[in-house]
């Protein structure tokens, strides 16, 4: 008899009632047995065999992770001592990455090191020094500018990998990117990017909307907007 294995959703903002949904619809089509939570507790996240941090306001989550009593010390117990499966979804990308690239001042603040003013005084980025870390990646938040500039890209599904569910190795998903960061920079050749979007202010330009690293996933978009659970059935496929 297999064991239920147990899958959060990070429930302290954004839309997570829509990747409990979508996780339950792709674990049905997989015929995989997986209990979804909504987690806002260290305890609750204590259950968990894997992880996903939706799509929201990356600031709301980190202040909100703070103020609940010892759940940003869990998080990132969770995604970097105990290396579970964690996927960050546009905000949650910017949470499990390593750094912040602001693309209008061109500066760059990694997690650990504070910025310094002209007075010599630490400035600390409330969602830089909230970071949960684990992904070696920097990211540009905000990329594509305000929710006007939300538009839906075409993404190869093979690119992501496998599932059983999914037959056509030509296959796309259309993703949904609002007011979307992209990943600026790599830090390790261990990170692999899954998919690429043109810059719409510059179409020679590709942008990195994608990445995986061991246990972890990142995406730009909101998989969890679309009517389509193929990019969930792959995670769970991939990682559980």
């Amino acid at each position: 008899m297999t064991k239920t294995q147990t899958v959060g959703v990070l429930a302290l903002q954004g839309a997570f009632a829509e990747h409990c949904r979508h996780l339950e619809k792709a674990a049905a089509k997989l015929q995989k047995d997986v209990e979804v939570i909504e987690v806002r507790t260290p305890a609750e996240l204590d259950k968990c065999e894997g992880l996903v941090i939706p799509g929201g306001e990356s600031t709301a989550i980190s202040l909100v992770a703070q103020r609940s009593a010892g759940m940003l010390e869990a998080l990132r117990k969770f995604v970097t001592v105990d290396k579970k499966p964690t996927w960050g979804t546009c905000a949650g990308l910017i949470l499990i990455s390593s750094g912040i690239y602001d693309h209008k001042t061109e500066k760059q603040t990694l997690a650990g090191t504070p910025e310094i003013d002209a007075h010599g005084n630490k400035v600390a980025d409330q969602t830089v020094s909230a970071l949960f870390g684990g992904l070696d990646v920097v990211v540009s938040r905000n990329y594509f500018g305000r929710q006007l500039g939300s538009f839906i890209a075409p993404l190869k599904l093979s690119n992501f990998g496998a599932s059983s569910t999914i037959t056509d190795k030509d296959a796309t998903f259309d993703a949904v990117f609002i007011r979307a960061p992209v990943v600026f920079k790599t830090l390790s050749d261990d990170v692999k990017v899954l998919a690429e979007v043109e810059d719409p202010s510059d179409t020679s330009k590709k942008l990195i909307v994608a990445v995986e690293q061991g246990h972890m996933m990142g995406t730009s978009f909101h998989p969890e907007l679309s009517e389509d659970t193929r990019i969930h059935e792959i995670w769970l496929s991939k990682f559980l």
